[in-house]
């Protein structure tokens, strides 16, 4: 947001790996957890932590969609427009990638319906010194 002129903008990312890893699962976490937004970013030491890990010991990282695969099947087949207006909460301020980000959230979310199936041990990625590419190190 541009705050003198009030304008609305979404922000662009040049190359995907600068969100960093994990993003279907992050995204899924943030639409189906029933826990708050949890802290998976270690700044102390560039690293992204998933699942359970004596760093974040106390945070619970778990999810489960209770929408049918088949309902979730079907947004897959929804125009770009569709999505965009069903789905984001601010439809006016996405970015042009939100109806393909979120196909393979949906896709992610039809591979692995609750967290149990993804996340049976713990995952930290490092990123690669120099760069924006991360490395699983665990």
């Amino acid at each position: 947001m541009h705050l003198p002129t009030r304008t609305v903008y979404p922000v662009l990312f040049s190359d995907e790996s600068c969100k960093g890893p994990e993003i279907s699962l992050r995204s899924v976490m943030s639409m189906f957890s029933q826990e708050k937004m949890l802290q998976v970013y270690d700044s102390s030491k560039d690293e992204f932590v998933f699942g359970a890990n004596q760093r974040f010991a106390k945070q619970k990282y778990t999810y489960h969609c209770q929408i049918m695969p088949s309902v979730l099947r079907s947004v897959l087949q929804c125009s770009d427009m569709q999505i965009l207006m069903d789905w984001s909460t601010s439809p006016l301020a996405e970015a042009d990638d939100f109806p393909q980000h979120m196909r393979k959230s949906i896709s992610f979310l039809l591979q692995y319906p609750d967290s149990t199936k993804c996340l049976k041990s713990s995952k930290v990625y490092s990123r690669i010194e120099n760069s924006n590419q991360w490395k699983q190190v665990q």
